[in-house]
């Protein structure tokens, strides 16, 4: 009866360092997998100029919190872009990273249009993917 015992406790340990293991090579992955990116296109101010109707960034991001929490706008047009308020000029990135589950009302703006777009931040992660979260991003 105690060998049967010891087994199970040693089978629940192994099963808990594994899924752990994983939970963090998942966490530890390269920091790119972490980041959504968008690039505004060279030439699309010059495009929106002749009429064309040019989609910088989607209506709807949706983004999830420790995994995929960071979003990346990178300029390179030849004209400068705001989002919500942040300039970018040709060459330059917008980096935000998201450290809180909600819903976030950004503004793309060029010379010639300004869309508003949702990011929407939701945590699907583990138990213990929280806990390796917390100890290994801070």
């Amino acid at each position: 009866m105690r060998i049967i015992k010891l087994s199970i406790i040693a089978f629940l340990i192994i099963a808990a360092l594994s899924a752990g293991g994983l939970a963090l090579a998942r966490m530890l992955n390269n920091p790119q997998d972490h980041e959504v990116r968008f690039t505004i296109p060279p030439g699309a101010s010059r495009r929106e100029a002749r009429g064309e109707q040019i989609i910088m960034l989607p209506r709807a991001i949706t983004l999830t919190l420790g995994l995929r929490d960071t979003l990346i706008v990178r300029n390179e047009d030849d004209f400068a872009t705001r989002i919500s308020g942040f300039k970018l000029n040709p060459g330059q990135q917008f980096v935000q990273r998201f450290r809180r589950v909600g819903k976030y009302e950004l503004i793309c703006a060029t010379l010639f249009h300004n869309d508003q777009f949702t990011i929407t931040v939701v945590d699907r992660r583990t138990p213990l993917e929280h806990l390796l979260s917390d100890l290994v991003r801070k």
